[in-house]
């Protein structure tokens, strides 16, 4: 049967299509891994990226160009539109690479070089669709053979150098970071009722400390601090740079003692495998590759997704790629099974507090009841009373459900016989602010709110049941984890333990930082300058950018920092040596 003239234009426009889509993929995926590879930048996404982004942009480019094409094939612009209409949308991904340059100035502009490059390639067709029809197999494997090499590379970077055979016996250590969950939620610190029964009970087993601070408020640095032990200020890794290699991670130096290594990251973005917190893991999984993942890959999926739901009404609880704690219990627990008996440090990295707050049910009517099942958010605008109140309140119905996951999965741990042999260690590494000082969510400020988290070392037989009411800093944690296991280690003080063996360590300040953050509303504090903090005792001290005097706390009075003491004439020596700690550290990165 003869083809048709317009059925048989689809194979001919489609070809020309998905080489210039590729190339403009290829492009893009060459200039990310500049900026990732040379200058630290994180791109936000998983190693699926590097195969996966020219063959979604080549898909986004061949559809609407083919079918565009095939209605024109044989008018006087057929020829035009089969290469115009592929090179507008490949140029104005790559033209939507450029930070702050305005949409409609990036479809001019690529409207404009389509418009004349299509011209050049219509005189030139033959030698074009030969050049297309030869090259466009390599243009296929060139991503493919460079995911491949990174596959590769990212495996050996698990393996640690002169790993060694484990002892008989040697104890497992698993810690349980709690993204945004603030210790005054939980009720070993307080809060009635409580949210947090099995925490509680957990707690009761293990050392309980009332005052532990993360290094930063928000998730990548307070989660390089738990790795290498050291202070944002001495860290590589901010808003949108990565952990270097400068020093050495929990996760290297336990896998060189023939551990095996795994990370389960449910905050995808700041805790991935990308940002550097990987590094030593022989297994990690952050990003899965789905659909909704996939979109988020190049600028020209970004936009056309942003356009779709510009043009729609969200559904509750739609939030693609998030993971919830059952789900990373299940990922731990099956590489778990594989390991055949071998000691493991193991790392999960739980979401569920973290904004928008929308616990599922039975805790969403427990704690929101009549309340239409919706997620809340944290932005920029103002909160009533009563929605920083519900906010609140579906915050600690996602704390409870993520409670009741952990005590599962410590039950699943029990049943197969592993838990006895457990080092646990339960944290924060940040908290959240509920309008305390005029302020929603978090890493906009150093207020006790979102740098005061919760943290518990329980191992039954090696670890008493205690509480420390001195101040103590998350970056201890690396030390401690070795202190515990008896195994000397590169990671910097003398760690925690000394505060339940009755050999406290000298009094230091516990500091905090963050750096200067551009894209934030101007009303937050970071959004002035880069902040420090420090307390030692009683006395916490927060920098106020633009202001030599800052603010002075009394924590022990005044938990949640309402009554600033910087003015009090008998403050002076006080504040004189918590602000010089806290200069010391203040980030030097985009300081205003």
């Amino acid at each position: 049967m003869p083809t048709s003239g317009r059925s048989a234009v689809a194979p001919s426009a489609l070809l020309p299509a998905l080489w210039i889509g590729l190339t403009a993929g290829v492009l893009e995926v060459a200039i990310r891994a500049c900026q990732h590879f040379l200058f630290g930048r994180l791109l936000f996404v998983g190693v699926d990226f590097w195969a996966g982004a020219p063959l979604v942009t080549a898909g986004l480019i061949a559809v609407p160009a083919t079918l565009l094409a095939a209605p024109l094939a044989r008018t006087r612009f057929g020829l035009r539109v089969r290469y115009g209409v592929p090179l507008g949308l490949g140029i104005l991904g790559l033209i939507l690479l450029i930070p702050g340059l305005a949409k409609w100035a990036a479809l001019l502009f690529a409207a404009g070089l389509a418009v004349q490059s299509a011209g050049w390639l219509a005189k030139r067709s033959a030698e074009f669709e030969r050049l297309v029809r030869r090259t466009l197999p390599l243009m296929l494997a060139l991503p493919m053979l460079g995911a491949a090499g990174l596959h590769i590379a990212q495996a050996r970077s698990g393996v640690p150098r002169g790993m060694v055979r484990a002892e008989p016996g040697t104890p497992n250590v698993l810690l349980l970071v709690l993204d945004t969950v603030r210790a005054i939620e939980l009720g070993l610190y307080g809060m009635k009722p409580t949210t947090s029964p099995f925490l509680d009970a957990l707690g009761a087993q293990g050392v309980i400390f009332d005052q532990a601070f993360s290094t930063a408020p928000w998730t990548a640095p307070s989660h390089a601090s738990l790795f290498t032990g050291h202070r944002p200020y001495e860290l590589s890794i901010d808003w949108m740079t990565r952990l270097d290699g400068t020093w050495p991670t929990l996760a290297e130096v336990l896998g060189t003692a023939g551990y095996a290594t795994g990370g389960f990251v449910a905050n995808t973005e700041y805790a991935s495998a990308e940002t550097g917190l990987g590094r030593g893991f022989g297994h990690y999984e952050d990003y899965r590759l789905t659909a909704a993942n996939a979109l988020r890959w190049t600028s020209l999926s970004r936009s056309a997704v942003n356009l779709w739901h510009g043009l729609r009404t969200p559904r509750p609880g739609d939030s693609p790629g998030r993971l919830a704690s059952d789900e990373i219990n299940r990922s731990f627990l099956g590489w778990l099974d594989r390991l055949a008996g071998q000691p493991f440090f193991a790392f999960l990295n739980y979401f569920d507090a973290h904004a928008p707050y929308f616990p599922p049910e039975p805790y969403w009517s427990r704690f929101l009841p009549g309340e239409p099942r919706r997620p809340r958010a944290v932005g920029p605008s103002a909160w009533s009373p009563q929605a920083v109140t519900l906010g609140r309140r579906a915050y600690q119905g996602a704390i409870a459900y993520l409670d009741e996951q952990i005590g599962a999965l410590l039950d699943s741990l029990r049943v197969r016989g592993a838990l006895r042999h457990t080092l646990v260690i339960v944290v924060g590494d940040h908290g959240e602010e509920f309008f305390e000082h005029g302020l929603m969510g978090h890493g906009n400020s150093l207020y006790a709110p979102s740098v005061r988290v919760p943290f518990l070392v329980v191992w039954p037989g090696h670890v008493p049941a205690s509480r420390v009411a001195e101040p103590v800093s998350l970056a201890g944690i690396p030390s401690t984890v070795l202190n515990l296991l008896g195994r000397p280690g590169p990671f910097p003080g003398p760690g925690l333990a000394g505060y339940w063996t009755g050999q406290r360590p000298p009094p230091a300040a516990v500091t905090s930082a963050v750096s200067f953050a551009r894209d934030l509303p101007s009303h937050y504090p970071v959004s002035q300058g880069a902040l420090a903090s420090a307390r030692l005792g009683r006395y916490r001290f927060l920098s106020t950018p633009h202001d030599t005097v800052g603010q002075l706390y009394d924590l022990e009075s005044d938990p949640f920092e309402t009554r600033n003491l910087a003015g009090e004439p008998w403050a002076a020596s006080i504040l004189r040596t918590l602000r010089d700690t806290a200069t010391a550290i203040l980030p030097r990165r985009n300081r205003r």
